[in-house]
């Protein structure tokens, strides 16, 4: 899956490499162009997607586009696929020239900004309705994830980055149940220190898990959003002793034996096996990483699908201290398509048939069985994946609070100190104090760069 593909990257929305352009066209008109008209007794519709020709699915990906033709022999479907750089190339020549494809594959982020805020694509809030709306996860939807404030694309996934793969029967066969709040967290890894385990395995080493999987969950379930807009604007700062408690919680999961300090050494590739070997009851890491367990046509499973279905489950991080954001989860929107504004009814109705097709249900489980990503439809049969993926997927369908992930929204300076700073704080070497001085002061400096 998308979200498998490359760790801690899966979720990284910018690309930048070379790339090739295949192009099928199913009628006249010129795909550079995007020529959507009547033609004849057919409708023409141009579509801008996504997609490497050299991939092992291209030839899945292309029958999904073919099925629509062949269903709807009065729509003339004009298809091009471009990868990387060159699709980054056509979106922003297709926005100088004021020529949009009636779908777009888009990015709910910045590189897409100039299409979204252009007046060239609809507000899909409006133009879909509540009702269909309603068969999407909450956390797919969530329009100030996306560059302009509306819901531009819809997106056809969300990355959820802080789940806890939980171990029931290692749990089970020393008589411990799953903690309810994180108060009781403290007292299961009390009893698991006893037994030489670890309670929350967080591999640390490449020093992004613990700020994206950890203090992006601490930060929105205790201040929220909205600080972090205030951060980004000039209105609240990293001393304010809002960050310093989300720092001081942090800190209090190392003192009290949830996380181990010598975890803060361990490279992120190494968690998987370690879970799997029984080391830690929780192992705190993204949607994606469920391939690393699974096993693909290459690599073994870690995990056998029979204990995948009978010994594991996932869930959020329970209920912290003090929290005022319950069950913040940090979400980012996937990538999905955007419907061009048009003046053609008859182009508009044949769009929209399309749009509707592409987020069918049906469509969405092809993809998932692809390995193309978790779907954004609550209603996707998953029957024929894996017990991990089924369970993953049941787990983001019942999340409704989507926070920001720190390093989706803070600079890269920012990113830096606060990274650095959790490090430090989970081995003792620094308070919490110091800390949010220090974060601080990449912020002036941020600031001051502006």
């Amino acid at each position: 899956m998308e979200h498998f593909k490359n760790g801690r990257n899966a979720y990284s929305f910018l690309v930048s490499i070379p790339a090739l352009l295949i192009v099928l066209s199913f009628a006249s008109c010129s795909l550079l162009d995007h020529d959507s008209s009547s033609n004849g007794n057919k409708t023409a519709l141009s579509v801008l997607t996504y997609a490497d020709n050299s991939a092992s699915t291209f030839t899945k990906e292309k029958a999904i586009w073919d099925q629509f033709q062949t269903n709807n022999p009065d729509i003339a479907l004009s298809v091009s696929y471009l990868y990387e750089d060159a699709y980054h190339t056509q979106v922003q020549a297709d926005i100088s020239s004021g020529n949009i494809p009636d779908l777009t594959y888009a990015w709910p982020s910045s590189s897409n900004v100039n299409l979204f805020k252009g007046g060239y694509v609809k507000d899909l809030t409006s133009c879909l309705g509540s009702d269909y709306l309603s068969s999407f996860s909450p956390l797919a939807l969530g329009a100030t994830q996306q560059s302009g404030g509306h819901l531009y694309e819809l997106p056809q996934s969300s990355t959820e980055i802080s789940v806890l793969y939980v171990n029931k029967k290692l749990l089970a066969d020393h008589g411990l149940a799953i903690p309810t709040t994180m108060a009781e967290m403290v007292a299961v890894a009390v009893k698991l220190k006893a037994l030489g385990k670890k309670t929350i395995l967080l591999p640390d080493a490449d020093q992004w898990p613990a700020q994206s999987c950890l203090f992006s969950t601490i930060v929105g379930r205790y201040l929220g959003n909205n600080f972090l807009d205030g951060i980004n604007n000039g209105t609240k700062n990293f001393t304010d002793s809002g960050f310093i408690a989300a720092l001081d919680y942090y800190r209090s999961l190392f003192d009290d034996g949830v996380i181990a300090a010598s975890d803060m050494d361990m490279p992120y590739s190494d968690g998987p096996a370690s879970f799997a070997k029984d080391d830690a009851a929780f192992f705190l890491d993204g949607d994606w990483r469920v391939g690393a367990f699974c096993g693909s046509s290459t690599d073994a499973a870690y995990i056998s699908s029979s204990d995948q279905e009978n010994n594991y489950t996932f869930m959020a991080l329970p209920a912290m201290p003090n929290e005022i954001n319950t069950g913040a989860m940090p979400s980012v929107q996937g990538c999905g398509y955007s419907l061009k504004v048009s003046s053609d009814a008859n182009i508009e109705t044949a769009a929209l048939k399309l749009f509707k097709y592409i987020y069918s249900a049906e469509v969405q489980q092809k993809r998932l069985e692809m390995g193309s990503y978790f779907p954004s439809r609550l209603d996707v049969n998953t029957s024929s994946t894996a017990p991990f993926v089924q369970k993953m997927i049941a787990l983001k369908n019942t999340l409704t609070e989507p926070c920001y992930v720190l390093d989706g929204v803070l600079s890269s300076i920012i990113i830096t100190a606060i990274q650095s700073d959790l490090l430090a704080l989970g081995k003792g070497s620094m308070t919490t104090a110091q800390a949010a001085t220090d974060i601080q002061t990449a912020l002036i400096a941020w600031r001051a760069s502006r």
